[in-house]
């Protein structure tokens, strides 16, 4: 299987919740953002950067892959239209959608909308329902190279390796946090303050998303998938009921039976771990999450002798590559 050979076979469109626009002229204008590799944080700095607005002028409603073609809706306060729309940005172009009360933030959306080009099968899936149930686990774009270990490295206090690991592979970060341990050898701590709490939530969020992903398949007896994190597992058969509705994102408050104590015993952590005295900002008492969701409106656009190109639509916050997973287990198909 190959997904995103190029940026157009995944597109993603955003299913905007009419309530967000306001009827009258407000200070907070709302655009349609189509850009092509960019993740959304780093377009959305660009257009900061080129505007002369401070970057938290700027809301999305949701995060977008970077390897796709996406449009979704942002809000701008600070600007005017005009030199929004006259932008000259590479792979970014910015339309006026309309005005809102408040600035968009994190959730302020239905959904997406889908139109995948999956190729290279050994066999093109026949069995294609309109609505079914698929598993809501985290995918691979979640993890990056190494933030999980980081955020193990972090719950265990161990704010030297994690700073290590951090300035090994980001390179957005590595001469300040070099900078910083030139004054201060050993200050770990004061060195990963350097870094936004947006982005070192990243590192705790990639561990609860893995400790997640692993509650959820030791409860399904299905097909067997290989990913860099471990194993999930897909129902073997077309599920139009969900088994059960949610399962903890674990933190220091999340109460969990004998039997998920064990999927943290893996790392020798217990749920307490998540409380860092030392950087406080970064403890989390734990959430939980739909353990299952409902793809709608799934149709075949196109097909080839090994490829088909797929079109669904989905709810906020989950992953299409895992529904693109679950389809093929179902028809029989192990292109991992």
């Amino acid at each position: 299987m190959l997904l995103k050979e190029n940026s157009s076979d995944f597109c993603v469109y955003e299913i905007i919740d009419e309530s967000l626009f306001s009827d009258e002229p407000t200070r907070t204008h709302l655009y349609i953002l189509k850009k092509t590799n960019y993740t959304t944080e780093r377009a959305v700095s660009q257009i900061a950067r080129s505007l002369g607005v401070p970057r938290k002028f700027i809301g999305y409603a949701g995060t977008k892959d970077k390897n796709a073609v996406t449009e979704q809706l942002i809000s701008i306060k600070g600007t005017n239209k005009e030199k929004v729309e006259n932008l000259e940005l590479k792979d970014i172009e910015l339309k006026f959608a309309g005005y809102s009360h408040h600035s968009l933030a994190l959730g302020d959306l239905i959904g997406n909308r889908f139109e995948i080009v999956i190729k290279e099968l050994s066999k093109i899936p026949e069995n294609i329902p309109e609505q079914f149930i698929v598993p809501n686990y985290f995918d691979e774009q979640r993890f990056s190279t190494n933030n999980v270990q980081v955020g193990l490295s972090l719950i265990k206090k161990d704010f030297k390796g994690a700073v290590e690991q951090i300035a090994e592979t980001d390179e957005d970060f590595r001469d300040g946090i070099k900078a910083h341990l030139e004054k201060q050898p050993n200050d770990f701590v004061g060195a990963f303050r350097l870094l936004p709490r947006k982005i070192t939530l990243f590192y705790i969020h990639a561990l609860q998303s893995k400790l997640f992903n692993d509650l959820l398949a030791k409860r399904i007896d299905g097909v067997s998938w290989k990913y860099s994190q471990g194993e999930f597992k897909f129902f073997k058969e077309v599920v139009n009921k969900k088994p059960f509705d949610k399962l903890p994102l674990i933190g220091y408050l999340s109460k969990l039976d004998e039997e998920d104590k064990k999927v943290l015993e893996q790392f020798d952590i217990v749920a307490r771990n998540f409380l860092i005295t030392s950087l406080p900002d970064l403890s989390l008492e734990g959430s939980e999450r739909e353990a299952f969701l409902e793809v709608k409106n799934c149709k075949e656009i196109s097909r080839t002798d090994d490829s088909i190109t797929l079109s669904f639509e989905l709810g906020k916050g989950s992953y299409a590559t895992i529904v693109i997973k679950q389809i093929l287990a179902m028809n029989g198909i192990k292109d991992d």
